[in-house]
């Protein structure tokens, strides 16, 4: 593989070389490699470079490789991808050769399940044969279920009794029941049919590839179950996807099973087509019976009568489970109970157009907050695709008050407690869920030893010259130590030379620099002597939400490249990527 070589070579020495790009792609976004060994014989030098960028990413969205710690440094290495790649042949049955060769391309283009396949501790990640449980299950065995949409392609009443035979085929081997319900009273499973982006961040991706997903149990989203619009739904039919074999499968995660690696089970990973003999493998019940025991009787699912035209005000949040915990590889497991489409939605703010109200790094990933909207950004997510797309903050953050409509501040303290701001109140949050017995209507400022007449804060940020917690306000800010749980003193922000006042958002980046958001614009701030770095403010837009037009005063390439070197990688991955499979590289 001379190429790799070449590669390797022209990053190791700063010296610009015509794979200048995929060099970039190599040691930022995947590995610094230089053996030949990753890519099979069969596997052309041309193509070897998107083959292992798209492996990479397909290993990480489904467990395989766990999430980079960035404020470690950490890069991928060639013997962690080589793991990853003999558990996911492993996984899916494939001859193990830790290399990235066709089969293996193969197995990771065939449609498939939205959920993860790993769940657990790197030992548990190894086992084969046999079934995987989720870390969640239902605490009762009589369960509703709500339709709130239906998909236009089949007619109504054959998808509600296609669901109802599919919910039959759990209730046959446990003590569970599942009714259908169509008033407006909570159900604890909602399905839905999506497409694309559906308002939390975790896009459809059209006909192939994921074809639904569900949310494990659990409170909120738990249970809820969503259907890729795009595909060609059939029922009991070759000719397209099979929503019975489907449905089947994406009820099985919402009742606590996690995939198995057992080749002709239920919960394998890959869709199987229709089987007009289809039953339960051992495999599936052996693992639904775990969870809840075996069937004492005779359990039928009862569907509804045909709703009448009842349309939701809220529309679920679907989409891929997933919690801002990222020690768990994204495991998608919980689901949005809400009520149904809301018809006085706000308008979604335009990311390349506005003003912040509050930015955090939660998890390693940045939050960016506008409204009752927000954006991720991840390093790890080298395609960009959800940048611009917002998701509504209710949706994904569970156990916020309804009236609360937009934010004033977000930190994450050491502990990763996650601390939302709103007037006088705070709420504190363990991944996406408020704090067990945390009150919904918010705590009061004071409990941080601010002054009982602060209304509001405009900024909540850990300083990365100190480890210390400030609050802003105004003029003024207050140092908080969060080990003693005091505030140690409020001072003038006229020490912090350069800021603007009163800012809009401030927070520690990757990069361990502190930067401050006002308007549209935000400020590099240099620790070490106390002002905003030259060259400062910049456009906001440009540069963290990756808008490309050009814009009057648009953030140039070199400023883009002094500004971090993470998220030049990331624009760079990107494009990179493109290039490739469009054969400009």
């Amino acid at each position: 593989m001379h190429r790799l070589n070449i590669l390797h070579q022209g990053c190791a020495s700063r010296t610009p070389t015509p794979y200048f790009l995929q060099c970039i792609v190599i040691c930022a976004a995947l590995t610094i490699v230089s053996a030949s060994n990753l890519f099979g014989a069969d596997i052309k030098e041309e193509k070897s470079l998107a083959a292992l960028s798209s492996s990479v990413d397909y290993l990480s969205k489904f467990g395989y490789l766990p999430p980079l710690d960035l404020t470690k440094g950490e890069l991928r290495t060639e013997k962690s991808l080589v793991s990853a790649i003999e558990v996911f042949q492993r996984f899916a049955n494939l001859p193990v050769t830790g290399q990235v060769n066709q089969q293996t391309l193969d197995q990771m283009t065939k449609p498939r399940c939205g959920m993860p396949d790993l769940v657990g501790t790197s030992e548990q990640m190894k086992r084969r044969k046999r079934y995987a449980l989720a870390r969640s299950k239902w605490d009762k065995t009589d369960l509703t279920y709500r339709f709130l949409n239906y998909s236009p392609d089949l007619d109504r009443e054959q998808i509600r009794s296609t669901i109802a035979r599919a919910f039959n085929y759990w209730a046959e081997v446990t003590p569970l029941t599942f009714t259908e319900i169509e008033d407006a009273s909570e159900a604890d499973i909602y399905i839905s049919f999506r497409r694309g982006y559906h308002d939390d961040g975790y896009p459809f991706d059209g006909i192939g590839g994921v074809l639904a997903h569900a949310f494990f149990p659990g409170n909120g989203r738990g249970g809820d179950t969503h259907f890729d619009e795009d595909e060609p739904w059939v029922i009991d039919s070759s000719d397209g996807t099979d929503l019975f074999w489907v449905a089947v499968h994406e009820f099985g995660h919402a009742l606590g099973l996690a995939h198995s690696s057992v080749r002709g089970s239920l919960m394998y990973p890959w869709y199987q087509g229709h089987n007009p003999n289809f039953k339960l493998h051992g495999d599936d019940i052996g693992g639904i019976q775990k969870l809840y025991g075996p069937n004492p009787g005779t359990h039928r699912t009862t569907p509804a009568p045909m709703p009448k035209t009842v349309k939701p005000t809220r529309a679920i949040s679907t989409e891929v489970p997933y919690t801002v915990d990222a020690t768990t590889p994204a495991v998608r497991t919980t689901t949005t109970k809400r009520a149904p489409v809301e018809t006085n939605k706000p308008d979604r703010p335009d990311p390349c157009s506005t003003d912040f109200d509050a930015v955090a790094k939660i998890r390693g990933e940045v939050f960016m907050f506008k409204d009752n909207y927000f954006w991720r950004r991840s390093i790890r997510d080298a395609t960009g695709a959800s940048y611009n797309y917002p998701i509504p903050i209710k949706s994904f953050f569970i156990g916020l008050p309804e009236e609360f409509q937009s934010v004033d501040a977000v930190y994450e303290q050491s502990d990763y407690t996650i601390v939302f701001f709103k007037g006088d109140r705070y709420w504190k949050f363990d991944g996406n869920y408020l704090k067990p017995n945390f009150p919904k209507q918010g705590r009061p400022l004071e409990d941080f030893g601010l002054p009982s007449y602060l209304t509001a804060l405009d900024a909540a940020f850990v300083w990365g010259n100190n480890g210390k917690t400030y609050f802003v306000r105004g003029r003024r800010f207050w140092r908080y130590d969060e080990y003693s749980e005091k505030i140690e003193y409020t001072k003038s922000m006229s020490g912090w030379k350069g800021v603007p006042v009163p800012i809009d958002a401030a927070f520690q980046f990757w990069d361990g620099r502190t930067y401050f958001f006002k308007g549209r614009k935000f400020y590099r701030f240099d620790d070490e002597n106390m002002r905003v770095e030259e060259g400062y403010p910049q456009p906001s837009g440009p540069f963290w939400m990756d808008c490309r037009e050009a814009r009057p005063g648009q953030v140039s390439a070199a400023t883009k490249q002094q500004i971090s070197p993470f998220i030049t990688v990331l624009s760079l991955v990107s494009m990179t990527i493109t290039l490739i499979f469009t054969g400009m590289l």
